[in-house]
């Protein structure tokens, strides 16, 4: 379970200030979150990735307070039990398609690839429809296949917590489908918590809980 205390955030010379009093999200749920941009989505998805600490309150992530650990202990954390689907992508350009998706096995030493992890990547491609792909790197992709390799390498290490940013903002309408099928079928087979933040709200059913963030947002005259 995650939960968000007395949450206060406010970036460096900013007039921008979340503030979330009390947000829940159960374990093994789908919750989708929407909202105007600029009100502070992705500002919470990285609090809950630890990338990102409160001002004030409490990020409690199965009973641990999050953002009372080391910076070694979130990332540790991180590795371990977070797939992020970052919507600017973060691909590495050096590195293959394959290589990408591994990425997480090779950024921190606390994981290990288990026997199956490259045939996992090789599935998880052909379900996204770059299986063709992974010998190709990041300069050579549209910008719809970028994303997808990013969901890829999201969902490889079988996280307990996925969190997803606009992971279909770039994508035709069959592959928005199947994407959402495949995230909805990672909470299914692993418990995972899902929290992804959309602006399509097409692609708002089948979700346990649906979040307007615009009641978490305040601007500050300066």
């Amino acid at each position: 379970m995650i939960q968000l205390k007395k949450i206060q955030f406010r970036y460096p010379e900013s007039d921008f200030e979340l503030f979330i009093s009390d947000l829940t999200f159960p374990e093994s749920s789908k919750t989708a979150v929407i909202g105007p941009s600029g009100f502070g989505k992705t500002t919470m998805l990285n609090l809950i990735a630890g990338i990102l600490l409160p001002d004030k309150g409490e990020v409690i992530v199965n009973n641990a307070i999050l953002n009372s650990q080391s910076d070694k202990e979130r990332r540790n954390y991180r590795i371990q039990n977070i797939g992020f689907i970052f919507q600017d992508f973060r691909l590495v350009p050096y590195l293959s398609v394959l290589d990408n998706i591994l990425l997480p096995f090779r950024i921190n030493s606390i994981i290990k690839p288990d026997a199956d992890a490259s045939s996992r990547a090789k599935h998880i491609s052909e379900d996204l429809n770059i299986g063709k792909l992974i010998k190709k790197y990041p300069a050579k992709l549209s910008h719809g296949e970028k994303q997808r390799v990013a969901i890829a390498r999201a969902l490889i290490n079988k996280p307990k917590v996925l969190l997803a940013d606009e992971p279909t903002g770039n994508l035709d309408p069959v592959n928005k489908l199947n994407i959402k099928d495949i995230l909805f079928d990672v909470v299914g087979k692993y418990n995972t918590t899902l929290i992804t933040v959309t602006h399509d709200h097409e692609m708002l059913d089948g979700f346990d809980n649906v979040i307007d963030f615009k009641n978490f947002k305040k601007v500050t005259e300066s």
